[in-house]
């Protein structure tokens, strides 16, 4: 038919006028190019062992993103403390007392990170269990069914059942399954603090890159300098939580005042066992089950939370500029900075390195800012761009032949590297082109594309009332650490793989065919395109795999 032929036709467009990188299974090398080809051969890749949480695979939303297994230097070059797994137990636990006892050693703080969650993010709960694992940090994990609860033995955490029923995958707030899930998890915090722990209760779509204990119980002496002043206020809080907030330099500086009229993100909350602190979980929980008056209509656990820790007259201006901890009539609230416990946008687009901001790394990152709906599949996605999802694969998902488009060199379109709409946008012309053209040829040769880098000079954001153009093209909010552009974006920013899956359009992420991607698994023969670098393609080159 027609749509045969245009592929064809565009094929061999394609391969008159690029150089074509190719890599080929030992034992099926149909692609590969011939010992007499002027392009030389370079060595074999050795063989690897792939980074293994489980011994169970992490789902793969339909035909869609490969594994990309491994932590990236990218975006902050913030590993996790340990190069390996820690296994704190066996299987554990038969209730939430065994699991405390299994997590925290008597001779340590009575600190202890808590999520709660279902089978229905099965991959998203095990990349999570990894990254805590590896920094080292006491956890536990309330499974709501019997699957989680099976699933996170599977990978030695500490875990206990909270068998509440059937709750669906949906993160829309106004929902029943929601409203049950909320009600659990503040009941199970209030029960923590109870029993005299400092609880982090935490999201699983926040990764934990390194252990904040030092930074949240006394202020330890490997602190960065630029963590004592935040650090020291915080001692006193009782109850701390997460921002929204775009600008970490800025929120360092000005503290509360650039934060307390936000929103507080409930997916990082500290509560410690003081006597307001237990007033505050128990409260906290009462009301998010049944709240009275003002209460009554609100959906979620963190519009209760941020309602209730407003109560009262606000503080004067003074008691929030530079301060991380303000008195209110309850309690004392702290504010976690956005530098150290960074959101989405701050993370996976701004990318915190140490190098902007003093030698400060964040401790935990929170994928929040996803443009392709806020899907356990758009966080994964997040975390497969960034070098974040570690979960091992059915090897057969790096079997098959792929086909792999680097990015384009955007160069002619932009020889000054000028940002704004209008480079932007030509930008995206060159590399939506150089992605049509990349699909094409993947579709006549029978091969899986692995999609490229994309770069961006223009932000992107939710809704037709930030309007970015103000704000030198970046999200209104961030643009107060200085520019941030141009800047590798997230996938989401330009593709919407959600609708690629729904088409049936196979395709692996960018990092698939990368060092440390999944095809580390294979040895394969590479065949290097004259002018590019060793084993790589040169920009604007094809690879087939």
């Amino acid at each position: 038919g027609g749509r045969t032929c245009g592929a064809v036709l565009v094929t061999v467009a394609y391969i008159g006028m690029c150089a074509v990188y190719l890599v080929g299974n030992a034992a099926d090398d149909r692609g590969a190019v011939k010992p007499d080809s002027p392009v030389a051969e370079a060595p074999r890749v050795a063989r690897s062992p792939v980074l293994i949480a489980t011994a169970a695979p992490s789902p793969s939303p339909g035909p869609s993103p490969g594994p990309s297994p491994g932590p990236s230097p990218s975006p902050s070059s913030a590993s996790t403390e340990s190069p390996g797994a820690v296994v704190p137990t066996g299987a554990c636990c038969g209730s939430l007392d065994e699991a405390l006892s299994a997590a925290v050693p008597a001779h340590e703080p009575r600190m202890v990170l808590a999520t709660f969650c279902n089978a229905a993010f099965k991959g998203m709960l095990l990349n999570f269990a990894d990254h805590l694992q590896r920094a080292r940090i006491p956890h536990i994990i309330g499974a709501v069914d019997k699957e989680a609860f099976s699933l996170v033995q599977s990978v030695r955490s500490p875990t206990y059942l909270i068998d509440i029923g059937h709750v669906d995958s949906s993160s829309s707030h106004s929902g029943k399954s929601w409203k049950k899930f909320a009600v659990t998890r503040t009941g199970e915090v209030a029960k923590i603090v109870k029993r005299g722990y400092a609880v982090i209760m935490t999201d699983t779509d926040v990764l934990w890159l390194r252990d904040p204990r030092p930074f949240l119980a006394g202020c330890g002496p490997g602190l960065a300098e630029v963590e004592q002043r935040p650090c020291a206020d915080l001692q006193g809080a009782d109850v701390l939580a997460s921002s929204d907030n775009l600008s970490p330099g800025k929120n360092l500086k000005e503290g509360l005042a650039d934060s307390y009229y936000g929103v507080f993100n409930t997916g990082i909350v500290v509560i410690r066992p003081t006597e307001a602190g237990r007033a505050f979980a128990s409260k906290w929980a009462a009301y998010v089950e049944d709240g009275p008056g003002e209460f009554k209509d609100l959906t979620s656990d963190q519009q209760v939370f941020n309602r209730l820790v407003r109560k009262g007259a606000p503080p004067p201006h003074g008691d929030l500029h530079g301060r991380f901890a303000v008195r209110r009539p309850e309690l004392t609230l702290g504010l976690l900075p956005t530098l150290l416990f960074a959101n989405g946008h701050g993370y996976f687009v701004r990318r915190i390195t140490p190098q902007q901001y003093e030698g400060a790394r964040p401790y935990a990152a929170h994928a929040t800012y996803t443009y392709d709906g806020s899907t356990a599949a758009a966080k994964e996605q997040r975390f497969r761009d960034a070098g974040h999802w570690t979960i091992a694969e059915d090897p057969a998902q790096a079997e098959g032949r792929f086909l792999v488009a680097p990015s384009p060199d955007l160069a002619p379109t932009n020889p000054h590297n000028e940002v704004g709409l209008a480079q932007h946008l030509d930008a995206l012309r060159a590399q939506l082109a150089n992605l049509r053209d990349a699909l094409a040829l993947a579709r006549a040769l029978g091969r899986t594309l692995v999609l490229p880098h994309f770069t961006c000079f223009c932000d992107r954001v939710w809704a037709g009332h930030d309007n970015v153009f103000l704000f030198h093209h970046m999200y209104p909010g961030a643009h107060a650490d200085g520019n941030y552009l141009p800047f590798e974006c997230p996938v989401d920013h330009v593709l919407q793989l959600s609708a690629w899956r729904k088409a049936g359009v196979p395709y692996r992420d960018a990092r698939f065919a990368e060092e440390g991607g999944a095809l580390r698994n294979a040895s394969v023969a590479v065949a290097r395109a004259p002018g590019s670098a060793q084993g790589q393609p040169a920009p604007g080159a094809v690879a087939a795999i």
